[in-house]
């Protein structure tokens, strides 16, 4: 079994980098073919609704900013490792 360090997804070792690139694919192109396809409607947009899209937009920034506080160490000390000099010993 082996872990994506980027992911921390676990894997077998036959699942291959071109079987995980295809089923990223698959979604894009799911995502992509219901975006193509949609209808527009004829819908009431009231003031209330710009408020509540103002709250979810806030809402994303916070959830963002605690996932990068929270993860911030581990992304830091990856770049770490990989600049820090070789100890000559």
């Amino acid at each position: 079994m082996v872990v994506d360090t980027w992911t921390h997804r676990r894997y077998t070792v036959s699942e291959s980098r071109f079987e995980r690139l295809m089923r990223t694919t698959l979604a894009f192109a799911v995502l992509i073919g219901w975006l193509a396809l949609e209808a527009p409607v004829s819908a009431y947009l009231d003031p209330g609704g710009g408020s509540m899209l103002l709250q979810v937009l806030l809402g994303g920034f916070a959830a963002a900013g605690v996932i990068v506080r929270l993860y911030w160490n581990r992304w830091t000390s990856w770049f770490r490792r990989r600049l820090r000099p070789e100890d000559a010993g």
